[in-house]
Protein backbone atom coordinates (compact mmCIF):
# COMPACT_ATOMS: atom_id res chain seq x y z
CA UNK A 1 0.00 0.00 0.00
CA UNK A 2 2.91 1.81 1.00
CA UNK A 3 4.63 1.37 -2.57
CA UNK A 4 1.20 2.73 -4.46
CA UNK A 5 0.90 5.62 -2.38
CA UNK A 6 4.07 6.43 -3.39
CA UNK A 7 3.44 6.03 -7.05
CA UNK A 8 0.22 8.01 -6.81
CA UNK A 9 2.57 11.02 -5.33
CA UNK A 10 5.15 10.96 -7.82
CA UNK A 11 2.32 10.94 -10.93
CA UNK A 12 0.87 13.87 -9.21
CA UNK A 13 3.72 15.34 -8.24
CA UNK A 14 4.54 14.96 -12.37
CA UNK A 15 1.06 16.07 -13.43
CA UNK A 16 2.14 19.48 -11.14
CA UNK A 17 5.47 19.80 -12.90
CA UNK A 18 4.22 19.49 -15.97
CA UNK A 19 1.14 21.95 -15.59
CA UNK A 20 3.75 24.54 -14.27
CA UNK A 21 6.22 24.28 -17.26
CA UNK A 22 3.09 24.31 -19.41
CA UNK A 23 2.38 27.68 -17.91
CA UNK A 24 5.58 29.31 -18.08
CA UNK A 25 5.97 27.76 -22.04
CA UNK A 26 2.23 29.79 -22.72
CA UNK A 27 3.59 32.86 -20.78
CA UNK A 28 7.08 32.61 -22.58
CA UNK A 29 5.00 32.51 -25.91
CA UNK A 30 2.54 35.19 -24.96
CA UNK A 31 5.57 37.69 -24.17
CA UNK A 32 7.39 36.63 -27.46
CA UNK A 33 4.17 37.99 -29.88
CA UNK A 34 3.31 40.72 -27.57
CA UNK A 35 7.15 41.73 -28.17
CA UNK A 36 7.01 43.94 -31.33
CA UNK A 37 10.75 42.99 -31.89
CA UNK A 38 11.85 39.86 -33.18
CA UNK A 39 13.57 37.33 -30.49
CA UNK A 40 15.76 34.31 -30.87
CA UNK A 41 18.19 31.69 -29.60
CA UNK A 42 21.86 30.74 -30.12
CA UNK A 43 24.22 28.56 -28.84
CA UNK A 44 27.42 28.49 -27.92
CA UNK A 45 29.00 28.08 -31.04
CA UNK A 46 26.52 31.00 -32.68
CA UNK A 47 24.19 28.52 -34.12
CA UNK A 48 20.34 29.06 -34.19
CA UNK A 49 18.41 27.52 -32.38
CA UNK A 50 14.92 29.28 -32.13
CA UNK A 51 13.49 32.21 -33.99
CA UNK A 52 10.54 34.27 -33.36
CA UNK A 53 7.59 34.79 -36.27
CA UNK A 54 8.53 38.76 -36.19
CA UNK A 55 12.20 37.58 -36.23
CA UNK A 56 11.57 35.59 -39.22
CA UNK A 57 9.86 38.19 -41.11
CA UNK A 58 12.18 40.62 -39.85
CA UNK A 59 14.66 39.05 -42.28
CA UNK A 60 12.08 38.07 -45.07
CA UNK A 61 11.26 34.55 -44.14
CA UNK A 62 8.00 33.41 -43.63
CA UNK A 63 6.60 31.28 -41.32
CA UNK A 64 6.65 27.92 -43.24
CA UNK A 65 10.72 28.44 -43.77
CA UNK A 66 11.10 28.34 -40.07
CA UNK A 67 13.11 24.87 -40.67
CA UNK A 68 15.73 26.51 -42.96
CA UNK A 69 16.69 28.91 -40.30
CA UNK A 70 17.32 26.14 -37.71
CA UNK A 71 21.43 25.25 -37.39
CA UNK A 72 22.27 28.55 -39.57
CA UNK A 73 24.95 30.51 -38.34
CA UNK A 74 23.87 33.80 -37.03
CA UNK A 75 27.12 34.94 -38.94
CA UNK A 76 25.00 34.32 -42.26
CA UNK A 77 22.48 37.38 -41.07
CA UNK A 78 24.81 40.06 -41.05
CA UNK A 79 26.56 42.17 -43.61
CA UNK A 80 30.53 40.99 -44.18
CA UNK A 81 31.93 43.98 -42.76
CA UNK A 82 30.06 43.84 -39.17
CA UNK A 83 30.82 39.97 -39.01
CA UNK A 84 33.49 40.80 -36.68
CA UNK A 85 32.33 43.34 -34.72
CA UNK A 86 29.59 40.23 -34.09
CA UNK A 87 31.85 38.14 -32.98
CA UNK A 88 34.25 40.14 -31.01
CA UNK A 89 30.72 40.95 -29.09
CA UNK A 90 29.75 37.50 -29.12
CA UNK A 91 32.91 36.48 -27.57
CA UNK A 92 32.59 39.28 -24.62
CA UNK A 93 29.49 38.00 -23.74
CA UNK A 94 30.51 34.80 -23.01
CA UNK A 95 33.34 35.60 -20.81
CA UNK A 96 31.02 37.59 -18.76
CA UNK A 97 31.85 41.24 -19.88
CA UNK A 98 29.15 44.07 -20.93
CA UNK A 99 29.40 46.80 -23.68
CA UNK A 100 28.07 49.68 -21.93
CA UNK A 101 25.97 50.79 -25.17
CA UNK A 102 23.47 48.30 -27.17
CA UNK A 103 25.46 47.53 -30.40
CA UNK A 104 24.02 48.21 -33.73
CA UNK A 105 25.30 45.74 -37.07
CA UNK A 106 23.73 45.85 -40.77
CA UNK A 107 21.49 42.90 -41.01
CA UNK A 108 21.58 40.76 -44.47
CA UNK A 109 17.27 39.61 -45.67
CA UNK A 110 16.90 36.63 -47.75
CA UNK A 111 16.71 39.03 -50.80
CA UNK A 112 20.11 40.34 -49.77
CA UNK A 113 18.46 43.62 -49.53
CA UNK A 114 20.21 45.63 -45.59
CA UNK A 115 18.73 46.94 -43.09
CA UNK A 116 20.03 48.26 -39.82
CA UNK A 117 19.44 46.45 -36.94
CA UNK A 118 19.98 47.00 -32.61
CA UNK A 119 20.59 43.68 -30.83
CA UNK A 120 20.30 43.15 -27.30
CA UNK A 121 21.31 39.39 -25.77
CA UNK A 122 21.90 37.99 -22.15
CA UNK A 123 23.30 34.37 -21.48
CA UNK A 124 21.13 31.54 -21.15
CA UNK A 125 22.24 29.06 -18.46
CA UNK A 126 20.93 25.76 -17.04
CA UNK A 127 20.27 24.76 -13.35
CA UNK A 128 23.91 24.53 -12.64
CA UNK A 129 24.70 28.28 -14.05
CA UNK A 130 26.63 26.73 -16.86
CA UNK A 131 25.96 29.21 -20.03
CA UNK A 132 24.17 26.98 -22.54
CA UNK A 133 23.31 29.80 -25.04
CA UNK A 134 22.46 33.12 -26.03
CA UNK A 135 19.31 34.73 -25.98
CA UNK A 136 18.87 37.65 -28.06
CA UNK A 137 16.26 41.03 -29.27
CA UNK A 138 16.70 42.54 -32.17
CA UNK A 139 14.65 45.31 -33.22
CA UNK A 140 14.80 47.12 -36.83
CA UNK A 141 16.42 50.93 -37.00
CA UNK A 142 16.58 51.34 -39.84
CA UNK A 143 13.46 54.44 -40.01
CA UNK A 144 15.36 55.64 -36.83
CA UNK A 145 18.97 56.11 -38.68
CA UNK A 146 17.42 57.26 -41.93
CA UNK A 147 15.86 59.78 -39.48
CA UNK A 148 19.39 60.14 -37.98
CA UNK A 149 21.23 60.52 -40.37
CA UNK A 150 19.29 63.23 -42.31
CA UNK A 151 19.38 65.45 -39.71
CA UNK A 152 23.18 64.81 -39.66
CA UNK A 153 23.09 65.98 -43.36
CA UNK A 154 20.67 69.14 -42.05
CA UNK A 155 22.56 69.76 -39.32
CA UNK A 156 26.43 69.26 -42.17
CA UNK A 157 24.12 71.67 -44.20
CA UNK A 158 22.79 74.40 -41.39
CA UNK A 159 26.62 74.69 -40.19
CA UNK A 160 28.09 75.42 -43.61
CA UNK A 161 25.31 78.07 -44.28
CA UNK A 162 26.98 79.48 -41.05
CA UNK A 163 30.32 79.17 -41.46
CA UNK A 164 29.98 80.80 -44.59
CA UNK A 165 27.83 83.38 -43.61
CA UNK A 166 29.69 86.81 -43.86
CA UNK A 167 28.18 87.80 -40.87
CA UNK A 168 28.98 87.07 -37.11
CA UNK A 169 26.82 84.07 -35.44
CA UNK A 170 26.41 83.21 -32.79
CA UNK A 171 23.58 80.72 -31.15
CA UNK A 172 23.23 80.62 -27.02
CA UNK A 173 21.01 78.45 -24.66
CA UNK A 174 17.94 79.87 -22.39
CA UNK A 175 20.65 81.62 -20.29
CA UNK A 176 22.55 83.27 -22.75
CA UNK A 177 25.53 80.88 -22.86
CA UNK A 178 27.23 80.60 -26.01
CA UNK A 179 26.91 77.43 -27.82
CA UNK A 180 27.74 77.77 -31.21
CA UNK A 181 29.42 80.51 -33.34
CA UNK A 182 30.96 81.04 -36.73
CA UNK A 183 34.78 81.85 -37.59
CA UNK A 184 32.97 85.40 -38.25
CA UNK A 185 32.26 85.96 -34.76
CA UNK A 186 35.91 85.26 -33.49
CA UNK A 187 37.10 87.57 -36.51
CA UNK A 188 34.67 90.46 -35.11
CA UNK A 189 35.19 89.82 -31.23
CA UNK A 190 39.19 88.70 -31.29
CA UNK A 191 38.32 85.77 -29.21
CA UNK A 192 38.76 82.21 -30.29
CA UNK A 193 35.82 79.83 -31.07
CA UNK A 194 37.21 77.92 -27.44
CA UNK A 195 37.00 81.16 -25.48
CA UNK A 196 33.82 82.08 -26.96
CA UNK A 197 32.18 79.13 -26.08
CA UNK A 198 33.03 79.43 -22.24
CA UNK A 199 31.34 82.84 -22.43
CA UNK A 200 27.39 84.34 -21.98
CA UNK A 201 26.76 86.32 -24.67
CA UNK A 202 26.23 89.67 -21.98
CA UNK A 203 29.69 89.42 -21.40
CA UNK A 204 30.57 90.49 -24.72
CA UNK A 205 28.52 94.05 -24.01
CA UNK A 206 30.05 97.27 -22.15
CA UNK A 207 28.27 97.18 -18.77
CA UNK A 208 27.08 100.34 -18.65
CA UNK A 209 24.81 99.32 -22.14
CA UNK A 210 23.38 96.46 -20.61
CA UNK A 211 22.35 98.69 -17.67
CA UNK A 212 20.73 101.56 -19.81
CA UNK A 213 19.60 98.91 -22.33
CA UNK A 214 19.54 95.27 -21.00
CA UNK A 215 18.90 92.44 -23.91
CA UNK A 216 15.25 92.22 -24.55
CA UNK A 217 15.21 87.82 -23.60
CA UNK A 218 11.44 88.54 -23.01
CA UNK A 219 10.57 89.95 -26.70
CA UNK A 220 12.20 86.99 -28.20
CA UNK A 221 10.47 84.62 -25.73
CA UNK A 222 7.30 86.11 -27.05
CA UNK A 223 8.00 85.54 -30.89
CA UNK A 224 9.60 88.79 -32.15
CA UNK A 225 12.56 89.27 -33.93
CA UNK A 226 14.47 91.99 -32.38
CA UNK A 227 17.04 94.39 -34.21
CA UNK A 228 18.82 96.61 -31.91
CA UNK A 229 22.02 98.66 -32.43
CA UNK A 230 24.62 98.25 -29.57
CA UNK A 231 28.72 98.26 -29.00
CA UNK A 232 30.45 95.16 -28.42
CA UNK A 233 34.25 94.94 -26.66
CA UNK A 234 36.53 92.91 -28.20
CA UNK A 235 39.65 90.89 -26.46
CA UNK A 236 41.93 93.65 -26.94
CA UNK A 237 39.37 96.02 -24.96
CA UNK A 238 38.45 98.20 -28.57
CA UNK A 239 34.63 98.82 -28.74
CA UNK A 240 32.92 98.17 -32.18
CA UNK A 241 29.94 99.78 -33.08
CA UNK A 242 27.30 96.15 -34.09
CA UNK A 243 23.69 95.84 -35.53
CA UNK A 244 22.42 92.44 -34.26
CA UNK A 245 19.21 90.53 -35.43
CA UNK A 246 18.25 87.81 -32.76
CA UNK A 247 15.51 85.67 -32.35
CA UNK A 248 14.50 82.92 -30.69
CA UNK A 249 14.92 78.99 -32.07
CA UNK A 250 11.86 76.44 -31.88
CA UNK A 251 14.00 74.66 -29.34
CA UNK A 252 14.29 78.02 -26.82
CA UNK A 253 17.54 78.79 -27.61
CA UNK A 254 18.51 82.07 -29.15
CA UNK A 255 20.83 82.91 -32.45
CA UNK A 256 21.77 86.12 -33.25
CA UNK A 257 23.52 87.31 -36.44
CA UNK A 258 25.99 90.45 -36.31
CA UNK A 259 26.97 93.34 -38.25
CA UNK A 260 30.10 95.22 -37.79
CA UNK A 261 28.69 98.54 -38.80
CA UNK A 262 31.92 100.74 -37.19
CA UNK A 263 32.57 102.21 -40.31
CA UNK A 264 29.16 103.29 -41.09
CA UNK A 265 28.96 104.97 -37.29
CA UNK A 266 32.07 106.86 -38.00
CA UNK A 267 31.12 107.90 -41.44
CA UNK A 268 27.62 109.12 -39.75
CA UNK A 269 29.66 111.50 -37.02
CA UNK A 270 31.90 112.75 -40.22
CA UNK A 271 29.23 113.90 -41.66
CA UNK A 272 27.33 115.26 -38.41
CA UNK A 273 30.62 117.01 -37.51
CA UNK A 274 30.80 118.29 -41.46
CA UNK A 275 27.02 119.64 -40.80
CA UNK A 276 27.42 121.13 -37.71
CA UNK A 277 30.68 123.02 -38.82
CA UNK A 278 28.70 124.26 -42.20
CA UNK A 279 25.39 125.10 -40.01
CA UNK A 280 27.56 126.99 -37.77
CA UNK A 281 28.72 129.01 -40.75
CA UNK A 282 25.95 129.57 -42.02
CA UNK A 283 24.24 130.66 -38.88
CA UNK A 284 26.96 133.21 -38.47
CA UNK A 285 26.88 134.52 -41.78
CA UNK A 286 24.75 137.68 -42.30
CA UNK A 287 21.66 137.43 -44.16
CA UNK A 288 20.08 134.24 -45.01
CA UNK A 289 20.97 131.04 -46.57
CA UNK A 290 18.39 128.56 -48.29
CA UNK A 291 17.65 125.45 -50.31
CA UNK A 292 13.38 125.23 -51.78
CA UNK A 293 12.05 123.46 -54.54
CA UNK A 294 11.87 125.36 -57.82
CA UNK A 295 8.16 126.06 -57.18
CA UNK A 296 6.03 129.33 -57.09
CA UNK A 297 5.78 129.28 -53.11
CA UNK A 298 9.68 128.77 -52.97
CA UNK A 299 9.11 125.58 -50.49
CA UNK A 300 12.29 125.60 -48.11
CA UNK A 301 14.05 122.52 -47.54
CA UNK A 302 16.82 124.18 -45.66
CA UNK A 303 16.66 127.98 -44.12
CA UNK A 304 19.22 129.36 -41.97
CA UNK A 305 18.66 131.02 -38.73
CA UNK A 306 19.28 134.34 -40.17
CA UNK A 307 15.90 134.95 -40.91
CA UNK A 308 14.41 135.05 -37.94
CA UNK A 309 16.76 138.32 -37.64
CA UNK A 310 14.60 139.49 -40.86
CA UNK A 311 11.26 138.17 -40.84
CA UNK A 312 10.48 137.28 -36.86
CA UNK A 313 9.94 133.80 -38.25
CA UNK A 314 12.13 130.86 -36.94
CA UNK A 315 13.63 129.02 -40.17
CA UNK A 316 11.41 125.85 -39.13
CA UNK A 317 8.25 128.22 -40.16
CA UNK A 318 9.22 127.89 -43.68
CA UNK A 319 10.37 124.38 -44.22
CA UNK A 320 7.85 122.81 -45.98
CA UNK A 321 5.83 125.79 -45.98
CA UNK A 322 4.25 124.72 -42.38
CA UNK A 323 3.69 128.31 -41.06
CA UNK A 324 4.42 130.75 -44.03
CA UNK A 325 6.16 130.33 -48.02
CA UNK A 326 8.88 131.97 -48.78
CA UNK A 327 6.74 133.78 -51.49
CA UNK A 328 4.61 135.06 -48.71
CA UNK A 329 6.40 137.33 -47.34
CA UNK A 330 7.56 139.06 -50.70
CA UNK A 331 5.74 142.25 -51.66
CA UNK A 332 3.10 141.48 -53.98
CA UNK A 333 4.40 143.46 -56.93
CA UNK A 334 7.61 141.81 -56.92
CA UNK A 335 6.77 138.78 -56.67
CA UNK A 336 6.68 137.71 -60.56
CA UNK A 337 9.83 139.82 -60.81
CA UNK A 338 12.12 137.54 -58.74
CA UNK A 339 10.03 134.67 -60.10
Amino acid sequence: MKKDNNKLDITINCKINDDVINQINQRWEAIIAASPDGIGIVNLKGEVIYCSDKLIAMYGFNKDEFSQLIGKSMFDFIVMEHRALLKDNFQKLISGKTEPHVPEYIGLRKDKSTFYVEVNATLLTDANAKTTGILFIERDITAQRQVTEELLKSEEKYRMFIDDASEAFFQGDAQGNVILVNQAACELTAYNEDELLKMNLKDLFLEEDLINTPLKYDLLDQGKTIKTERKIKRKDGTVVFIEINSKQLPNGTYQSFINNINERKQAEEAIKESNNKINLLVNNLRGVAFRCLNDRDWTMEYMSNGIFELTGYSSNDFIGNIVRSYNSIIVEEDRLMVW
